[in-house]
């Protein structure tokens, strides 16, 4: 075996092991984030049983539609008319 062809040998197990520690170190914030969205309590507004289903008769309407993501957010539709028959 040349010189080479054994520092070669050598260095590959200790290659691995670095690029194993760079992946696990690499990927410690997005778990400790992953982690505190998991450890967040549910909105209320999540935690409401689900509603009966619609009985659809001539067309589907809905008159003054306003909606935002969370109950002190922004509204993104405000106003909004839309008949679909």
């Amino acid at each position: 075996m040349h010189w080479h062809s054994a520092r070669n040998a050598c260095c590959r197990p200790c290659s691995r092991c670095y690029s194993a520690w760079a992946s696990i170190a690499g990927n410690h914030a997005s778990l400790v984030d992953t982690i505190e969205l998991l450890d967040q309590t549910l909105p209320t507004e999540l935690l409401q049983p689900t509603p009966a289903p619609l009985l659809i008769q001539n067309a589907i309407r809905f008159d003054t539609v306003r909606f935002r993501y969370t109950s002190d957010g922004p509204w993104v539709l405000d106003g909004v008319n839309l008949t679909i028959s």
